[in-house]
């Protein structure tokens, strides 16, 4: 964006108060976001709360009511970072759109937190164990399309997928302690991308090939995965899949259902040895990534590399 049209629209944003930040419809200059939420300023003018550049060292330990929110009826994005929010969370941030907590302090969300018109909630870098406690909450999120929980360290469980029926985007990558995915995603049938990449300590798969729409799959950096499941290639909507840095011996015969598949990542997977036959009928693949295998014997004809 032109620094003159950028300007333009910071002065619109000001809603003819320069001095009033709460009257303002865009927030983004960090000290004027902190005075406002510290000091309960914000009004039903404010519709976005997105700082121009991250001000973690300025807020880390920092606390906010959730009541200061509960003015700002027209919130319909924010952005928080590595603050925590204290009191309950019942009727507030309900109209919010997009909702992002970079290193959430919380260990699961409030069982009343319910922004039902959400559509893109990132929690990456949180401290949570679990989404909810209990797991079972009442409400079910329909317009929810992207779910980020990358790097949350602590996550051991995701949630009931039940929950987010219209889910399109799904990140967990970096969630070295999650150890199951709910076996409900395999019925996510608007699944798109999904990003497991370093998720160490899963134990299957199985779940994902009921993913029928799914086309880009990440699964690379998990040194312990010795097979992808026997039938992946029920996921022929696939056009990228990066499975680097695995464990694997050998291919499953069904990855020659992949007839969309146009980029194939196998690079760093030391111990795979061979291609199943079937591999042949990937015509469409475009690119075969198969630097540091160092164990393959050999590459078919048919196959090229790029």
């Amino acid at each position: 964006m032109h620094d003159l049209l950028r300007d333009m629209g910071r002065e619109i944003a000001r809603n003819n108060f320069p001095d009033e930040p709460g009257k303002h419809s865009r927030l983004w200059v960090p000290e004027d976001i902190c005075d406002v939420l510290k000091k309960q300023k914000g009004t039903e003018l404010i519709e976005g709360i997105i700082p121009s550049n991250h001000f973690y060292n300025s807020l880390k330990g920092v606390s906010w009511g959730t009541e200061t929110f509960k003015r700002m009826s027209r919130l319909r994005f924010l952005y928080l970072e590595v603050v925590n929010l204290t009191g309950s969370f019942e009727q507030t941030l309900e109209d919010l759109r997009w909702f992002c907590w970079d290193r959430c302090p919380l260990k699961c969300l409030p069982s009343e937190f319910y922004p039902h018109k959400l559509v893109i909630l990132e929690l990456p870098h949180s401290s949570m164990r679990t989404m909810w406690e209990p797991i079972n909450v009442p409400y079910v999120f329909e317009r929810l399309k992207t779910l980020n929980m990358s790097c949350s360290l602590e996550l051991t469980t995701t949630p009931d997928f039940n929950k987010f029926p219209y889910l399109e985007t799904l990140d967990l990558q970096g969630c070295i302690s999650l150890k199951d995915v709910h076996v409900s995603i395999g019925s996510l049938a608007r699944l798109v991308s999904l990003n497991l990449r370093g998720c160490v300590n899963l134990t299957s798969l199985e779940y994902i090939c009921n993913l029928r729409v799914l086309q880009y799959l990440n699964v690379g950096g998990w040194s312990s995965l010795e097979a992808l499941p026997t039938e992946v290639g029920n996921i022929e909507s696939l056009i990228v899949l990066n499975a680097e840095k695995l464990s694997v011996l050998e291919l499953t015969d069904s990855v020659g259902r992949f007839s969309k598949l146009i980029e194939l990542n196998l690079c760093s997977n030391k111990n795979l040895e061979n291609f199943p036959n079937t591999i042949c009928n990937l015509r469409a693949l475009e690119v075969l990534n198969v630097n540091g295998c160092s164990s393959l014997k050999e590459i078919l004809d048919t196959i090229s590399i790029y």
